[in-house]
């Protein structure tokens, strides 16, 4: 085998790496879930995404340690409480794919589809927010104090991001030069 052969093998396999980083990097966070497995997805779902600014599971790091065991089992309460809504929601998304996907379109079928999503995200909103004010009144004066705290920094850094671009720069390079024109 010869050097160029070797060179040409490795420059493949690097390409396959960078492309993969490239299309992983491209896809990060995208969560796609089989319409035969929502099911299975609405139970293993611990709890929705929070509408307010922290979850309460993550709240728990700024407590000591029995005191997080003590907040932790009303938390759990709470999630079990809310796992049919978010069980609920997740069949309204897979609801509205399956119309917008239907042939030929419906579009009765896809109203009643978006309102029935909008009406399952307003009842696990509603509950998680429930949910966090049923664990911040748990709270001691002290503890809701530091949460407050927490929450403040937090909004503040999360504004920052939105306004510097999620934190990323998308100036990116400059625009090409016009071509020469053609005359």
């Amino acid at each position: 085998m010869a050097v160029r052969d070797i060179v040409l093998i490795v420059s493949l396999i690097a390409n396959v790496f960078v492309i993969g980083f490239v299309v992983g990097g491209k896809t990060a966070g995208l969560k796609v879930v089989h319409p035969s497995s929502i099911e299975q997805a609405a139970d293993r779902q611990v709890a929705p995404q929070h509408p307010l600014p922290i979850d309460p599971r993550r709240a728990l790091r700024f407590f000591d340690e029995e005191r997080r065991i003590e907040l932790r089992a009303g938390i759990s309460a709470d999630i079990r409480t809310l796992r049919p809504k978010a069980a609920a929601a997740v069949r309204a998304r897979a609801r509205v794919l399956e119309t917008l996907s239907a042939e030929p379109f419906d579009r009765g079928a896809a109203d009643e589809a978006v309102q029935a999503l909008a009406d399952a995200e307003r009842a696990l909103t509603e509950a998680t927010q429930t949910a966090f004010l049923n664990f911040y009144g748990s709270l001691t004066p002290e503890e809701q104090a530091i949460l407050r705290e927490v929450i403040k920094n937090r909004v503040k850094e999360q504004f920052m991001n939105r306004r510097r671009g999620g934190g990323r720069d998308r100036s990116g390079p400059p625009p090409p030069p016009p071509p020469p024109s053609a005359q």
